[in-house]
């Protein structure tokens, strides 16, 4: 069940119901919490076609614009495995 068929189930239900379900959620849940990441351009490393999906947003990273021009090897992304000798 994804997100959408989640919230449709949710609100076709009358409200007593609802309250029993969100009653239910509450005791079965010990604790929330939410994480927000932020994904930077020029410190993320994607997969080309992932970047190619946001061509905008991911221009501006170096590895991305390096595999656009054809210069794949030209550019070491930050942390990437070095070759041993």
């Amino acid at each position: 069940m994804n997100t959408d068929q989640a919230i449709a189930l949710h609100l076709s239900r009358m409200p007593a119901q609802r309250d029993t379900v969100a009653k239910g959620y509450s005791d079965a849940a010990v604790s929330t919490e939410v994480i927000t990441f932020f994904i930077d351009p020029h410190q993320s490393y994607v997969p080309a076609a992932f970047a190619h999906a946001d061509p905008d947003f991911w221009k501006t990273n170096p590895v991305v614009v390096a595999m656009a021009n054809g210069k794949s090897g030209a550019v070491k992304q930050a942390g990437a495995e070095r070759k041993k000798d």
